[in-house]
């Protein structure tokens, strides 16, 4: 009963993000910060999920939030369509059931379960690089041995509500960190990295790239992924 509560409550908050939305543009729209990044607060988004969010602090966490987001269209455009992404996502992949997502398939390709605890990892990974990218000049970071992190954490035996939560509470997080990574630094020309070894679409090792290029990357290969566990589940349907 509880789990059945819980899953009843994320659902909705999901639905919920939309209005926040258009609280927060209404907001935005009698601001003088007119060029501001129009997409949701993501501060406000994580207070519902926590049952936390309190009516007063719109005007302060708004403001706060302003202050992060200005930049180019085309990133402003990316990051609207990356809040999209998780919101929806969360959404759907709150329509599978338990017992469908942890279905072992004959191929022993990964179950949603596992696709999910991957993008999860790939967050993790990926989080720290988004910081430590804004304090060197390279974009040089350690790999990690993918397959073996799934089977370490058995994510089969994890709750499925629980897995969907942590992705998205994660990625909102990450969208509120790029958010506030300077257009000077995502532009920066990069000539060391190794994205020919960790990127999802490689680089060449002689060709230069950006932390923006590795942004949309981190994001090309999330959505792969949840593409797979989408198609997992209209196939068993």
């Amino acid at each position: 009963m509880l789990g059945a509560l819980r899953s009843l409550r994320l659902h909705a908050y999901l639905k919920s993000g939309w209005l926040l939305h258009n609280r927060v543009n209404d907001y935005l729209a009698g601001s003088v910060r007119t060029n501001v990044v129009d997409i949701p607060c993501i501060r406000l988004l994580a207070l519902l999920f926590t049952q936390s969010f309190v009516t007063p602090d719109l005007s302060r966490l708004v403001a706060k939030t302003v202050s992060m987001t200005a930049g180019p269209d085309s990133f402003a455009q990316f990051l609207r369509a990356f809040h999209e992404t998780i919101q929806n996502s969360a959404s759907r992949l709150m329509d599978i059931p338990e017992e469908q997502s942890g279905r072992e398939t004959l191929s022993g390709s990964w179950t949603p379960r596992e696709i999910l605890g991957h993008l999860i990892d790939s967050a993790a990974n990926n989080h720290q690089r988004f910081v430590r990218a804004q304090f060197t000049n390279d974009l040089v970071f350690p790999g990690y041995e993918q397959d073996a992190w799934v089977n370490v954490q058995h994510y089969n035996d994890e709750s499925w509500l629980n897995l969907v939560q942590l992705w998205t509470s994660y990625n909102l997080h990450l969208l509120h960190v790029v958010s506030g990574i300077p257009h000077s630094i995502l532009q920066q020309p990069r000539t060391q990295h190794n994205l020919d070894q960790i990127g999802f679409k490689t680089v060449n090792k002689s060709q230069p790239t950006t932390l923006e290029y590795f942004v949309r990357d981190y994001v090309d290969h999330l959505r792969h992924h949840l593409a797979q566990i989408f198609r997992k589940h209209e196939s068993s349907g």
